[in-house]
C-alpha cells in the first residue's frame, strides 16, 4: 500500500464553484404537469435478495409496457395520463438492479408466464443474472486464488464479474416487439442513475474555525456516490458539454467525454462488494467531481441554507499527482453506510429544499422504495458475550446506525402520505398466517447470502417480487379520484372507486399472479461439501505457501499440519451453520 503525502503546492486543487448550489441542484422543483405523475425509484440493499427486487422491476416494466402500448393505439381501455420514472437510486444489490434496469429498458425482453420457456427467460437479463447465473458453485470456485495467489475475499467473484459484464453488454429484441411500445415514454431517455459507495480511502473536507486562530478542522466522509446520466437507448448519447460537471455520461455510442457501459458496471460491482464476502473494487473518477458536494444547514429557526463543502485538496491530490490525475479509491458495499439512498431521489423530484405534496388529492410526485428487508429489528446482546462477539456486534451497530434514516422510513409507512410508497415482500405462511419482509423470501437468511445456495430460492423470490408488485399497483399505488392526474379519465374508467391506480393494469397483466410454492427442502448443504473443501484447501495452500518457501523449516511444517487439520472441522462448521439457517427459515 503506497503512502500518500499531502501536496501543499500552488495550483493544487480547485476553487469553490463560481455559482450557487441552486445552479446545479435546483432548490425547488417546478410544478409537475397535471396529467403526469413523476417517480423516483429507490432500490435498497439486498445481497442475494436482489432476485426479489429484480422480480418487482420485471413486472413494473411489463405493466408499464402494456399500458403505454395500449395508449399508443388509443385503446379505450387505457386511461389517459402519464407516468415518468425520473431517476434511479440504488445501493448494493439494488445498485446492480438499477444498472441492469437501465440497460434492459432499451430493449424488449420476455417475462415469466404461460407458454414462456426457461430458454425464453434466459433472454430476460433481470431473470437470467439473478436466477440462473450467480450460484454458490461459481462463488466457491478457486480460479481467483489460483490467479492471484492471495485471498481477497471469502468467495470467488469471477462469476459475478462475468455476469456483470454480460449484463452491461446486453442486447435484446428491438422495442415494438414482445408487446412493448416503440418508445418507453414512461422513463427519462437520458436517465439519471445514482449509485452509493462506501469509500475506504475517504473524502476529506475542511472548515475553518472562527476567531483568532483561523485554523482548519478536517472531517472525512466515506459515504460516497456517483451520478450517471445514462443513454438507455444507446442511440442518443448526451453532449458532454451540456452535462453537469459531476455527471458521468454513459452510452453505447462512443463520443467525446462519454463513458462506455463498463464504467457504470464497475461502479455497480463496487456498490455490491459485500465486505469480506466479496472483493472490494477499485473506482477511478475525476477528482473535480468532489468540488460539487453540498450541505444543508439551518441558519435560524425557520430557514435552511445550502452551501458548498470544501474538499481538502492537498490530501486528495497528493505529491506525485495533479488536478488532472483521477481520484482512485477502494470501494465496498454502499449499504454499509447508506442502504436506502432516498434523499438522492427525493431531492431530484422536489429540489434540495423542496417538498413533494403528500395528500392523496394533490400528490404528483413520489419516491417508490423497494426494500426486501424493511421489517423487525435484530436485537443485540444484553451482557458481555466475549471479545469476538462483542467486536462483531460493535461493527454491526456502526453499520446499522448509518444505514437508515428513521424519519424517512416512517413516511413510507404513513397511510396519509402519498409522496412515498414502499414495496416489501409479503406472502402466506405455509403453516397459516402471513410472512413479511425477510421472512417472506427464501434468500434472507445467512446474512442474505442464502439465495446464492439454490436456484429454486432465487426463482421463488423473483416470482414473489412480480406477484407483490402486481398487488402493489392494484391495491396501494393509488390516489384520490379528485386528483387532477385523472382529469382526462372517462366516467366509465373511474367507476365508483374513491382511489384510482397511478399505473393502471391492462387486461394482459391484470389476472392475479400466483404466489410461488415455498421452496422447502429444495437445497441440502451436503451438496456443496466438496466445493467447500476444495476452496478451504486452497485457502490453506495460499496462506502457507510463503512460509513453506523456507525449505524444510520445522515451523513451516507445523503450520501446514495445523491448518490442514482444521480444514475438515471448518467445513463441518460451515455446513452446520447453513443447515441451522435453513431450518430457522423453514427451508429444511
Amino acid at each position: 500500500m503506497s503512502v500518500l503525502i499531502p501536496n501543499p503546492g500552488p495550483g493544487i486543487g480547485f476553487p469553490p464553484p463560481d455559482k450557487d448550489v441552486g445552479a446545479y441542484f435546483p432548490l425547488c422543483a417546478p410544478d409537475c404537469q397535471e396529467d403526469t405523475f413523476e417517480i423516483g425509484l429507490v432500490l435498497g440493499g439486498t445481497v442475494s435478495a436482489g432476485a426479489y427486487t429484480a422480480g418487482v422491476l420485471d413486472f413494473l416494466v411489463e405493466a408499464l409496457d402494456a399500458w403505454t402500448a395500449a395508449k399508443d393505439v388509443l385503446d379505450p381501455v387505457a386511461p389517459d395520463h402519464n407516468v415518468k420514472i425520473k431517476i434511479l437510486a440504488g445501493t448494493s444489490g439494488g445498485g446492480v438492479n438499477s444498472v441492469m434496469l437501465a440497460r434492459a429498458l432499451g430493449y424488449a425482453f420476455p417475462h415469466p408466464g404461460p407458454g414462456v420457456s426457461q430458454e425464453d427467460l434466459a433472454k430476460n437479463p433481470l431473470f437470467d443474472v439473478w436466477v440462473n447465473q450467480i450460484d454458490i458453485q461459481g462463488l466457491l470456485d478457486t480460479t481467483d486464488l489460483e490467479r492471484s495467489g492471495a485471498i481477497s475475499a471469502l468467495l470467488c467473484a469471477d462469476v459475478i464479474e462475468s455476469s456483470a459484464s454480460a449484463a452491461g453488454a446486453y442486447k435484446g429484441e428491438a422495442l415494438g416487439k414482445l408487446g412493448t411500445p416503440a418508445i418507453r415514454s414512461y422513463v427519462e431517455q437520458l436517465l439519471p442513475v445514482v449509485l452509493t459507495l462506501t469509500n475506504l480511502r475517504g473524502v476529506p473536507f475542511s472548515t475553518d474555525f472562527r476567531g483568532t486562530t483561523g485554523r482548519s478542522e478536517y472531517y472525512i466522509d466515506r459515504a460516497d456516490h456517483v451520478r450517471f446520466a445514462v443513454d438507455i437507448t444507446g442511440q442518443h448519447p448526451p453532449d458532454a458539454r451540456k452535462l453537469r460537471p459531476f455527471d458521468v455520461g454513459i452510452s453505447d455510442t462512443p463520443c467525446a467525454g462519454i463513458q462506455p457501459w463498463s464504467t457504470i458496471v464497475r461502479a455497480a460491482r463496487g456498490t455490491s462488494a459485500f465486505p469480506i464476502g466479496l472483493p472490494p473494487q477499485t473506482i477511478s473518477r475525476d477528482v473535480e467531481h468532489y468540488r460539487y458536494r453540498y450541505l444543508t444547514v439551518q441558519t435560524d429557526k425557520d430557514n435552511l441554507e445550502v452551501i458548498w463543502q470544501r474538499p481538502a485538496w492537498e490530501y486528495m491530490i497528493p505529491i506525485g499527482a495533479d488536478n488532472a490525475t483521477p481520484y482512485q479509491f477502494l470501494a465496498v458495499d454502499g449499504g454499509c453506510i447508506n442502504n436506502e439512498p432516498i434523499e438522492y431521489a427525493r431531492q431530484h423530484l422536489a429540489g434540495v429544499l423542496g417538498h413533494n405534496l403528500r395528500k392523496a388529492d394533490e400528490a404528483h410526485r413520489a419516491v417508490v422504495l423497494c426494500d426486501p428487508f424493511a421489517d423487525k429489528p435484530d436485537i443485540g446482546f444484553l451482557a458481555d458475550a466475549g471479545i469476538f462477539k462483542t467486536a462483531g456486534a460493535t461493527l454491526g451497530a456502526l453499520i446499522g446506525s448509518g444505514r437508515y434514516a428513521t424519519a424517512d422510513l416512517d413516511l413510507f409507512t404513513d397511510e396519509n402520505v402519498y409522496s412515498r410508497f414502499l414495496v416489501n415482500p409479503i406472502r402466506a405462511n405455509p403453516a397459516g398466517g402471513v410472512w413479511t419482509a425477510g421472512d417472506a423470501i427464501a434468500s434472507s437468511s445467512l446474512a442474505a447470502f442464502m439465495g446464492f445456495m439454490c436456484r429454486a430460492f432465487r426463482e421463488h423470490d423473483f416470482l414473489l417480487g412480480r406477484a407483490n408488485c402486481q398487488s402493489f399497483l392494484k391495491k396501494h399505488f393509488a390516489l384520490d379520484r379528485k386528483n387532477s392526474l385523472f382529469n382526462r379519465w372517462t366516467e366509465k374508467q373511474k367507476g365508483d372507486a374513491q382511489f384510482l391506480p397511478i399505473i393502471p393494469l391492462m387486461p394482459s397483466v391484470s389476472a392475479d399472479l400466483p404466489i410461488p410454492a415455498w421452496p422447502r427442502s429444495a437445497f441440502h448443504p451436503e451438496t456443496i461439501r466438496d466445493a467447500l473443501c476444495t476452496r478451504l484447501s486452497k485457502f490453506t495452500e495460499v496462506t502457507v505457501a510463503p512460509v513453506l518457501g523456507i525449505q524444510s523449516h520445522p515451523i513451516a511444517w507445523l503450520i501446514a499440519k495445523m491448518l490442514s487439520g482444521l480444514e475438515g472441522k471448518g467445513v463441518d462448521e460451515v455446513i452446520g451453520l447453513i443447515r441451522q439457517s435453513l431450518q430457522e427459515a423453514h427451508l429444511l
